[in-house]
């Protein structure tokens, strides 16, 4: 059995004995959000943070033999000239000669996600589907399944030449992948599934994680408590709350499965308005001085993060 703890991916017999480190990670603390995948050749691709960058910054893919070792680098997203920053959930296809992976934004935009195959002798890079995630080739039926925003969905595959052979459908609704989470590094795109060689699926039921519910609630300096009960605000995940110089306008940015953005409510008027325009992720409003203007964070141009 392959798993992963303190940082490090490790393999113990199903007889049971001492676990095996089979490589570790020196560069970040959550190695394990970002998958492995143990060929029939007895190797493993793993997605780890490439040396240098920030935590979960660059994601790139590694091989190392089951046995034990060093990684060696197979793909840095910084190759790919900005699209894409995390190459994550890699699936080695029959004889360990190629890879699928997930190659997603550091904006964690899972409309722009896509399927990749990476072959290792040429280092050519096929993509395969769009707006897709967590990719697993089941040989038994010749499928290739991965999910997109709670679907499971299926698609004929030909690994030999790395292409797809039929348009993809629906297996299962309402399966469990973890997508909206509160934490945006935990935006893996994962299913909750299992599959065997021989073609059986077990998957848990959720879809992607709810909305937060949030309500804000004003308190004056005696301590008496006035909920703010506008629908805009009791139904929105509602963060970094901050108040306009007057008083009279609550700027904040709202998360979910569609983005982030940054509104203004207006206090008075008990209504709120959207402020940002493009981009996946827009946060962090601060007030000017004289209340006329904000600045935000935004990945509004080609997903690189700038303040406006």
């Amino acid at each position: 059995i392959g798993f992963y703890v303190d940082n490090s991916l490790r393999r113990i017999p199903l007889t049971g004995g001492i676990a095996q480190t089979i490589v570790a990670s020196t560069e970040s603390n959550s190695m394990e959000l970002f998958g492995a995948s143990w060929g029939d050749d007895n190797r493993i691709v793993y997605a780890d943070q490439v040396p240098g960058s920030a935590a979960a910054e660059r994601i790139g893919l590694y091989l190392v033999e089951a046995s034990g070792g060093t990684g060696v680098l197979l793909a840095d997203p910084i190759e790919s000239q900005g699209q894409f920053s995390r190459y994550t959930q890699p699936h080695l296809l029959p004889g360990g000669e190629s890879v699928l992976f997930q190659a997603m934004a550091a904006n964690g935009d899972q409309e722009r996600a896509e399927i990749i195959a990476l072959e290792f002798a040429s280092g050519t890079r096929t993509i395969l589907l769009s707006n897709a995630m967590n990719p697993r080739y089941v040989a038994a039926t010749g499928t290739l399944l991965f999910m997109r925003q709670g679907l499971l969905m299926a698609v004929g595959f030909d690994p030999a030449t790395l292409t797809l052979m039929d348009e993809p459908v629906v297996i299962a609704e309402n399966v469990m992948q973890a997508l909206n989470m509160p934490n945006s590094i935990s935006n893996t795109g994962v299913g909750q599934l299992a599959i065997s060689a021989s073609g059986h699926l077990v998957y848990a039921r959720g879809g992607v994680a709810p909305d937060i519910r949030t309500t804000l609630v004003r308190v004056t300096l005696d301590g008496q408590a006035e909920p703010l009960t506008s629908i805009s605000l009791s139904t929105t995940n509602v963060l970094y709350m901050r108040l306009s110089p007057d008083g009279s306008r609550l700027a904040y940015h709202s998360t979910n499965a569609e983005g982030t953005s940054v509104y203004v409510h207006d206090l008075v008027r008990n209504v709120s308005q959207r402020m940002n325009s493009g981009g996946f992720d827009s946060r962090v409003p601060l007030w000017s001085p004289d209340g006329e203007s904000l600045l935000m964070s935004s990945d509004r141009e080609d997903s690189v993060r700038n303040i406006y």
